[in-house]
């Protein structure tokens, strides 16, 4: 199941509700904008991940970091301190603001929703993004570890066809 799917099957109408509050926006505008960040955050991450380092530091920040948390207290959603963690985390899967720009540009152009609102829904998205992968990959990351990133890998693969390089280089095509 691609990471977006397991992100609205698990966080359903709460986190879209969510969402939507923390941004003063509709929940339909709320879906919006999750449904056309999260797949650019994914992305990012199967392009860190497509080496060995890569795919460590993300299970390293997977291990110590609380991001499960979001998905089980969507009350913490979009509060600074979690919107600070969200810029930090974003940084590790973009790589830079400008990339954030772009991606928040990008998908106001396929939403209709503005890019200003974008930028503030994209850390809060990120930590969406990390407390999916460590809900779903935390019992299993020592075993992901030595299976070359297995359960992480599989959410990142976003065609199902068992390598995360076309769809990194799907995601070139894309945003440049």
């Amino acid at each position: 199941m691609a990471l977006l799917d397991t992100i609205l099957a698990e966080g359903g109408g709460a986190l879209i509700g969510q969402l939507a509050k923390k941004l003063n926006i509709d929940e339909k505008s709320a879906e919006s904008a999750l449904k056309g960040l999260t797949p650019a955050l994914t992305r990012g991450l199967q392009r860190n991940t497509s080496n060995e380092k890569g795919l460590g530091s993300l299970l390293n920040a997977i291990e110590k970091d609380t991001h499960a948390g979001t998905l089980r207290d969507f009350d913490k959603l979009g509060l600074d301190d979690m919107t600070k963690e969200g810029n930090d985390v974003l940084g590790h899967i973009l790589g830079s603001k400008d990339v954030s720009r772009n991606v928040a540009g990008h998908v106001a152009k396929q939403s209709g929703l503005g890019a200003g609102l974008l930028k503030k829904a994209l850390p809060i998205v990120a930590m969406v993004v990390m407390g999916m992968l460590k809900s779903k990959g935390g019992g299993s990351l020592r075993k992901s570890r030595s299976s070359g990133g297995g359960l992480i890998r599989s959410m990142l693969d976003s065609d199902n066809d068992g390598s995360i390089i076309d769809d990194v280089l799907s995601l070139a095509v894309k945003l440049f």
